[in-house]
């Protein structure tokens, strides 16, 4: 897996993240130059952040051509050095401490000396309430970090104006996320420090800014959703009144996601003018170039493109940039582009394995379908999957049957599923499996009225939904709705975990893969960023007495239904989780075989919210495997 690219326009270096399974998860950082690919990350280190818990922005380019980044093994701060040549000299810059984290990495553009970040501070306390966020300036001289902007929950990518005078971040506080309600403020920078903070946009649970970012001429961009959709708005020379820059026909687009990690960037601005940017419609995502002046775009040739990564749509030069994508027939790549020449692209890395024949990938096909359970939730008509239907070459099916059907949740529950190439989804297909992976109401991609439309109904509305895509698909003849399974990881996990409970007779098998169980343990245990999060999605504006919300709790938890749990069910935990605990699979396991259910915990060590090691994803898909075989093909 790729990830975190960055690039200096002075070299023409490029650097990007490659998760290192078989090294137990490692974050390496890998440069190229020319033809030239290298590794420039001594083994010692793994550049990957803590903030938040999620982490994100690990890694920034310096003005002076070094690598800023943070070590996941020390939380420290470090500057890489690379002659291009193979040489590397790695520096710390600030005193690591495991109680303080750093991210979101910025260095002045003329005095290499200043570095603003985001910190996370946890020298009184892992309480959520003694955890601080900050905004802090590095002093690379003295290797000390010192708070320049506090007082809300959380910050996000803070940033210096092209000629060093002015500094923009966002910020949010609880109970929003920031998708939910969060402002981008502007301040002076002046002698190490920063002056008065000035109001730009946003508004807390009712309007959310993404991705504030400077243009090399000094205006200032942002994407926010006001009208519903995350639009481009810009602010010239960094002061003043904002501007909508309208793209007809582009009304109904995301330029921004969710940012459940810190770094995001799926829009650059390779001069004044010139705008490259990703956008999200129907929950797929392909790239446009924007004129500024005209409010015209192009469309690049990019044949069968549906996947632009969140981090990685970054700046060369005026008219070269590059980013992580995937497309329908291939997987994620590295892609260098220039707008002069829009049909010549550079694949700079990719994740294919070559011995793998696109004649075994099944081609992915939107599909909306009615919502038939809890309608009335939610207000939302319809939902949506992208669904796989099952293909190898080799084989053919017998006459007259239909594929088994594994209903995929993502997790979030903001994200979404594009119709992009997956490696996953096709491992599934080529083995006979119809896949459908599930964009329920309160997905993103579609605009923020869906994205809604989940706050008050969670684990209601994404479990109905998964069933109504049952019930359509078997409707359709695309698959055996007798022989479906659900699975899903984090919150695909809980929507799994709640649809099995609530509807017991239609899934033959089940997978969690560190799915919540208990959401009010959830709740009450999880980290600072997520704390009152749960609260929302699960009572949304209602005003309730403490009997009521003990009772919704109850409900919305699968763990206190697991008598009524018919489907057999996998789970799969890792033991070092902070973000959904591990005493949660061990208490859904435990109650389910004290009821004479079918259920295997399969527990991970040295695992958080995610599978990293190759030894561990490698089992997660052997036991995924033989379950879908012992239930779903078994007579």
């Amino acid at each position: 897996m790729l990830s975190d690219t960055i690039a200096d326009p002075k070299s023409g270096t490029i650097y990007y993240l490659e998760e290192r399974p078989a090294e137990d998860g490692r974050s390496c950082i890998v440069a190229c130059n020319g033809n030239q690919i290298n590794d420039v990350l001594p083994k010692e280190y793994s550049a990957r952040s803590r903030v938040h818990e999620y982490g994100g922005g690990s890694m920034a380019m310096g003005s002076d051509g070094r690598v800023i980044f943070t070590d996941m093994r020390t939380f420290g701060v470090f500057a890489l050095s690379y002659s291009g040549t193979g040489s590397v000299e790695v520096t710390p810059l600030v005193e690591a401490n495991a109680k303080l984290r750093f991210a979101d990495f910025d260095m002045h553009p003329n005095y290499a000396r200043w570095i603003l970040a985001v910190r996370e501070d946890h020298r009184d306390g892992e309480d959520v309430d003694k955890i601080r966020n900050e905004i802090v300036i590095i002093d690379t001289e003295t290797k000390q970090s010192r708070v320049v902007i506090q007082g809300a929950d959380f910050y996000a990518h803070p940033k210096f104006s092209p000629d060093g005078k002015k500094v923009s971040w966002g910020q949010w506080n609880h109970p929003d996320m920031v998708w939910t309600g969060s402002m981008l403020y502007v301040a002076d920078w002046t002698s190490g420090d920063v002056g008065e903070h000035v109001y730009i946009a946003g508004e807390a649970r009712k309007e959310s800014i993404g991705e504030p970012k400077w243009s090399p001429d000094g205006t200032l961009w942002f994407a926010s959703d006001r009208t519903g959709f995350w639009q481009l708005y810009y602010l010239e020379g960094g002061s003043g009144n904002s501007q909508y820059l309208k793209l007809k026909g582009m009304e109904d687009a995301d330029f921004a996601r969710p940012e459940w990690f810190l770094g995001a960037s799926t829009f650059t601005c390779l001069t004044g003018n010139t705008i490259v940017a990703g956008f999200t419609k129907k929950a797929s995502t392909r790239l446009l170039i924007i004129d500024k002046k005209t409010a015209t775009y192009t469309e690049p040739d990019f044949p069968h493109l549906d996947g632009i990564f969140f981090d990685t749509v970054k700046r060369l030069s005026d008219s070269k940039f590059i980013m992580l994508g995937r497309t329908l027939i291939s997987p994620q790549a590295l892609y260098l582009l220039d707008t002069k020449a829009p049909a010549l692209k550079r694949v700079i890395k990719t994740t294919a394995d070559p011995s793998i024949p696109t004649s075994l990938y099944s081609l992915p096909q939107h599909i909306s379908f009615p919502r038939l359970h809890e309608r009335e939730k939610g207000g939302q008509v319809n939902a949506h999957t992208i669904f796989n239907p099952p293909h190898n070459p080799k084989y053919k099916a017998p006459a007259g049957t239909l594929p088994p059907l594994i209903v995929s949740v993502h997790g979030g529950p903001t994200l979404h599923t594009s119709q992009k190439m997956d490696v996953i989804t096709q491992y599934w297909t080529s083995r006979g499996y119809a896949v459908a992976n599930l964009n329920f109401a309160g997905s993103s991609g579609y605009g923020r009225v869906f994205r809604d439309a989940l706050n008050g109904w969670l684990g209601v509305v994404d479990s109905s939904d998964a069933i109504s895509c049952v019930d359509y698909l078997t409707k359709q003849g695309l698959c055996d709705g007798k022989r479906a399974s659900i699975r899903g990881a984090s919150g695909g996990g809980y929507c799994a975990l709640q649809s099995i409970w609530i509807y017991p007779d239609v899934f033959k098998g089940a997978v969690s893969e560190y799915g919540i169980g208990n959401i009010r343990l959830c709740h009450e245990q999880t980290h600072k960023q997520e704390s009152r999060y749960l609260y929302k999605l699960v009572f949304g504006d209602r005003t309730l007495s403490r009997e009521e919300e003990d009772k919704i709790w109850e409900k919305r938890s699968a763990v206190f239904h697991a008598v009524k749990i018919k489907t057999p069910l996998l789970l799969l935990q890792g033991l070092d989780d902070k973000v959904v605990p591990p005493n949660q699979a061990k208490d859904m396991a435990n109650v389910i075989q004290e009821n004479g259910g079918e259920v295997k915990a399969v527990f991970f060590e040295g695992e958080g919210h995610g599978f990293r090691k190759a030894s561990s994803r490698k089992r997660v898909v052997e036991e995924e495997e033989a379950w879908y075989r012992r239930f779903l093909i078994a007579e």
